[in-house]
């Protein structure tokens, strides 16, 4: 092997997660080696699930999107300004960084891991009722 005394492995992007963990499978490494990656796209929750790679750092890009059509409805019902930055005064944290390992990840292969709040619910409910933005205060 090329690097023997590899400890771990940082993967800088969601598309090499699937390449890492399946060459670990292949040379018996998954555990062995951490790793660390980004993105919780479902082959590389898998990966986590199958033991290969010990932690994905995700955005919860669900929840930041709602975020967005809800500054988008705002902007168009009372012609306010879209801001620069996601609003921090929503009841949960879109910018929130999800850290998925083994002990949080799914069962579900199918299923994603997101933010620990029913911002859909929150956000129709506001929408049925001509409420948009970012709460006050």
């Amino acid at each position: 092997a090329a690097n023997p005394d590899l400890d771990g492995i940082f993967a800088d992007s969601s598309l090499h997660i699937p390449a890492i963990a399946q060459v670990l499978e292949e040379k018996g490494l998954c555990g062995e080696v951490k790793v660390l990656g980004f993105y919780g796209d479902l082959p590389n929750i898998d990966a986590v699930r199958n033991g290969c790679v010990d932690i994905i750092a995700d955005a919860p890009v669900m929840a930041q999107s709602w975020v967005v059509m809800d500054l988008l409805a705002q902007h168009f019902a009372e012609g306010t300004e879209i801001p620069e930055d996601l609003p921090t005064s929503y009841p949960f944290d879109p910018a929130e960084v999800l850290l998925i390992t083994a002990d949080n990840v799914p069962d579900d292969p199918e299923q994603y891991v997101d933010v620990d709040f029913d911002y859909v619910s929150y956000f129709t409910d506001r929408w049925a009722e001509g409420v948009y933005g970012p709460d006050e205060g």
